[in-house]
């Protein structure tokens, strides 16, 4: 059984949830979907957890660990979240931001029961930032199925929990384990069975905790995760 964890972002509670909760479920391996430090209270203490996960856990890039090596990148939204970028690089240092930064962002072929056919990436297959949504949007991934040999799409970055098929590919977004964006403050990922089979899990944990975690931190962006850890919404 393969833990699928997209979209941590530092929060620690919520991560030894869904880890507690793959377990109990039958995972014995884990693939990381990307997102891992930013915007979280706790980065160091959250990759820290997942480095500590077996050593065949499989590891992909998202755009923020992009984001974190290079903060001056022109595709960063709002000066608060370069801000939220250079608060990480400083707490993991340089070795660790670069390491992260080097991860893949799409991987296929893994070997794990159950994943054949299926492509792993962080946002869509060609992009770090086009995301899939739950129904069809402008700024859809769509358009990054047409030309890609796989029977299954495993996705994160727009933090909504859905299975939707795309043609003949199925997309399957395990959704968010630290800032769910889909109404639903719970945190979210995915089993992978061995027989090819997804389930979407959601898990209670102490959001306030969470809140709590950024201490006297008073920054714009610790200010956005705390509202989007409350509310569950952009």
């Amino acid at each position: 059984m393969l833990a699928l964890i997209y979209d941590v972002h530092g929060n620690l509670p919520a991560l030894e949830a869904v880890l507690s909760d793959a377990a109990g479920a039958g995972a014995t391996h884990h693939l990381l979907g990307g997102d891992y430090g930013m915007l979280g209270s706790q980065p160091t203490e959250t990759i820290a957890r997942l480095h500590a996960l077996p050593a065949d856990t499989i590891w992909l890039r998202g755009n923020t660990e992009r984001w974190v090596r290079h903060p001056e990148s022109e595709d960063i939204p709002f000066p608060a979240i370069a801000d939220a970028c250079r608060h990480v690089a400083d707490a993991l240092g340089h070795s660790e931001v670069a390491e992260l930064a080097a991860l893949p962002q799409m991987l296929s072929d893994v070997p794990v029961a159950g994943a054949a056919g299926v492509i792993f990436c962080h946002a869509s297959p060609g992009s770090d930032m086009i995301g899939f949504f739950p129904q069809a949007a402008d700024t859809d991934g769509t358009a990054a199925t047409s030309d890609r040999e796989a029977n299954t799409i495993v996705c994160g970055h727009t933090h909504m929990q859905f299975r939707r098929e795309i043609g003949v590919i199925e997309v399957v977004n395990p959704g968010s384990v630290g800032l769910p964006l889909d109404g639903d403050t719970r945190a979210a990922y995915a089993l992978l069975a061995p027989d090819g089979s997804f389930e979407l899990r959601r898990v209670e944990y102490d959001v306030e905790a969470a809140v709590a975690a950024y201490g006297t931190l008073e920054t714009e962006w610790a200010e956005i995760a705390k509202r989007r850890l409350r509310t569950g919404a952009p």
